[in-house]
């Protein structure tokens, strides 16, 4: 027997095309908390540090899966100078978004001037505001809200299964087109 290599491309012929880079659309209309958003594409002039987030929040926005966390969250503040509960879940979501892992790195948020008002925060929470509003909610309530929360989204993906592909626009298409 003889062992001679051959050559076997890595890809076979009749896959996907080449991607085109070049082929970008020009401008992409996002709906927000603040309204109606155009994104275009300029790799000189950065919108925000996490430019993908723009689509998150409009899924978010869409969804209306934030407003539900937001509305069924346990944290309830009695002062009047309290910090408004979606600015402190809001701070913590796009922490978490930005790929933050230490309450410290939430201070970074406060240089971004776009991100917090198209997620529809008044303002970015210092970390110390968003651990003491999490640390207030009671351990028994805090889970089972966030475990619904958590259920839906698992009910939810369960629901599509195989059914739901995702296209290079963003939105979801069943295999059959519709």
């Amino acid at each position: 027997m003889s062992r001679a290599k051959r050559n076997v491309p890595a890809h076979r012929r009749g896959g996907q095309p080449a991607v085109d880079r070049k082929a970008r659309p020009e401008r992409v209309t996002l709906d927000s908390w603040a309204g109606r958003v155009h994104v275009e594409w300029d790799p000189e002039a950065p919108l925000t540090p996490i430019d993908q987030a723009l689509f998150f929040i409009e899924f978010l926005k869409a969804s209306g899966v934030f407003d539900a966390l937001v509305a069924d969250c346990p944290l309830d503040y009695t002062s009047p100078n309290a910090p408004d509960k979606r600015d402190v879940l809001g701070t913590a979501v796009l922490s978490m978004l930005s790929g933050h892992k230490r309450y410290a790195h939430m201070a970074a948020l406060r240089a971004d001037g776009v991100l917090p008002e198209l997620l529809g925060l008044t303002r970015v929470m210092s970390e110390d505001a968003v651990r003491r509003g999490l640390k207030a909610i009671p351990d028994s309530e805090g889970i089972g809200w966030l475990s619904g929360h958590l259920d839906y989204s698992a009910v939810a993906r369960r629901r599509l299964g195989a059914r739901c592909l995702h296209d290079d626009q963003a939105a979801l298409r069943t295999p059959g087109g519709s």
